[in-house]
């Protein structure tokens, strides 16, 4: 058990439930901010004179800084506490809000976006670290479900609400909204999130949080700067081989120190290797949604910024139903974490095609209507991605696993921005007709692609999740332990058991908790398989002369 960590606290269902809400509450933090950004950054480049440049380092910064601090900031809560980072991530993340609203210059605001971004990544990645030392491995779709639920609401709170302030109001009042959620989300967590940290005590890893942290930079800036320049320029090529270059030397080093700040055996796992590539698919589809909507509804239908926002804001109600959903359905169903990820891939992908054939006269609804099913879908696959990478985490390095979730997410936005953008201008400007007409047949055709690309993906998914019987004796004893255990984990313990609920969980024990559960299929053709092995053994011995 995590130090400073209560038996009673785990043991109440309420409490439990009292700090999942706090932590999710901090965590929309990095759901709302940006939303806010994008709709008050063209007012406060404006009101304070930025220059164009200035503009768009203070579009992308936070979002650099939050990918860049999260294995720092995850391996900081490890080894100090993570409800104390949690806490100082989020009041990091009012102040530089309060910093960006006050601004009276551009430095000023950059200063407030770079503050905001540190803290931001320190306060998300802390409330993923926290669930999974709060429910067992059973529980953890439902409790992911409410995570990405809170956060959802908060999408869309923020995408209309936001919106209303910054048009009626002023640039200044949008960013005041995350100082406000801020401090209540602080107190609430204040007061029901217990503190832990890694048992044994470790040095924190320098180098190898910088070359992350300096390889994720190069990484989406390489992305970000494709829409500008195009995959094949010298800076766009220089970037992304700088990327490849820093997190090879990151492996490598990693591999090499005896204290690494992040457990690299974990890409042996085929299921953890599959959540990666899930959570970058699935926001390549969030990418379609967020950028390429808001485009095509103001650009080419003639709406205002207020329905673009509304389309958005739908994005995030679906979502919220794919949490709940796919939270309560998987505890519920016991469906497989290998069926829920295709099934996510796949809604997304039928949501985008569904805007295949878009023309300048396609009704708003279609929009509306995709757009929730589009955010169900990533939901509904981002549950069990969250649910399997935390699982997989030793617990002494919860923090540092959780910071490879949003990472996974910036690079999946990133391709989504420096490879859609780009693919669809093509086929805009390869279509004929009016201006209107070619962009709304670019646009759907770059929808087909992704959606394409999202079915192979699903594909490649359901190959790479496949049960197979020759990875070793590892893989058997795992689920046997698993299904063992079982039944005496769903026995709540008693008062007069918290004398031995103290006792520390060996490593063998936390591993077997850890795995997934056989089904019933695979059970069976192994059963199959060592009888035949059997029956092969005896007719051997019958065929042996006496």
């Amino acid at each position: 058990m995590p130090q400073n960590w209560s038996p009673r606290m785990l043991r109440n269902p309420r409490r439990r439930e009292a700090a999942l809400l706090g932590v999710s509450a901090v965590s929309t933090i990095q759901m709302v901010d940006p939303s806010l950004n994008s709709t008050a950054l063209p007012r406060a480049a404006e009101g304070l004179g930025m220059s164009s440049g200035t503009m768009t380092l203070a579009a992308s910064i936070a979002t650099l800084l939050l990918a860049a601090s999260m294995l720092g900031t995850g391996s900081l809560g490890d080894l100090r506490g993570r409800r104390k980072v949690l806490l100082a991530g989020a009041l990091a993340a009012v102040v530089g809000c309060l910093v960006t609203a006050l601004a009276g210059n551009g430095v000023v605001f950059l200063v407030g976006r770079v503050v905001t971004g540190i803290g931001t990544a320190a306060a998300f990645g802390m409330s993923l670290a926290i669930i999974p030392l709060l429910f067992r491995p059973r529980e953890l779709p439902r409790a992911f479900g409410i995570w990405l639920g809170v956060q959802g609401i908060m999408i869309v709170v923020a995408c209309i609400g936001g919106g209303l302030l910054v048009t009626h109001f002023s640039w200044r009042i949008g960013y005041l909204v995350v100082p406000v959620i801020g401090l209540i989300a602080t107190a609430w967590a204040y007061l029901t999130v217990p503190d832990s940290r890694a048992e044994k005590a470790r040095r924190f890893d320098t180098v190898g949080v910088l070359l992350a942290a300096l390889a994720l930079i190069c990484l989406i800036e390489g992305f970000s700067q494709v829409s500008a320049h195009g995959w094949l320029s010298a800076v766009t090529l220089g970037l992304l081989a700088a990327a490849v270059v820093l997190f090879g030397l990151f492996a490598a080093w990693e591999r090499r120190v005896d204290e690494p700040a992040f457990p690299m055996e974990l890409f042996t796992s085929r299921p953890f290797v599959a959540a990666i590539v899930v959570g970058v698919v699935f926001n390549l589809g969030n990418a379609a949604v967020t950028m390429q909507y808001p485009l095509m509804v103001q650009g080419t239908l003639g709406k205002s910024a207020f329905v673009s926002s509304i389309v958005i804001a739908m994005f995030g109600a679906g979502s919220i139903g794919g949490a709940f959903g796919a939270g309560a359905f998987q505890t519920r169903r016991g469906i497989s974490d290998r069926a829920m990820f295709v099934s996510g891939l796949g809604i997304i992908a039928v949501g985008l095609l569904a805007m295949a054939f878009t023309t300048e006269h396609t009704p708003l609804w279609l929009f509306l209507a995709t757009s929730t099913v589009i955010g169900f879908g990533v939901t509904w696959a981002q549950n069990p991605q969250s649910a399997v990478m935390m699982r997989s985490a030793p617990s002494s390095m919860v923090g540092s696993v959780g910071a490879v979730k949003p990472a996974v997410g910036q690079m999946g936005m990133g391709l989504g921005l420096g490879g859609l953008i780009p693919v669809v201008n093509s086929f805009t400007a390869a279509s004929s007709g009016t201006p209107r007409h070619a962009a709304a047949r670019g646009f759907g055709l770059g929808m087909l692609l992704v959606a394409v690309f999202l079915a192979v993906a699903a594909l490649v998914v359901w190959r790479m999740m496949r049960p197979r019987y020759d990875d070793g004796p590892a893989t058997l004893p795992n689920r046997a332990a698993t299904e063992s255990a079982e039944p005496a984990e769903r026995a709540e313990p008693t008062e007069a058991a918290e004398p031995a609920e103290r006792a520390e969980p060996t490593e063998a024990a936390e591993r077997a908790e850890r795995a997934e559960p056989a089904e019933p299929a695979e059970l069976a053709q192994a059963a199959e398989l060592a009888q035949a092995a059997e029956r092969a053994q005896a007719a051997e011995r019958t065929d042996e002369p006496a």
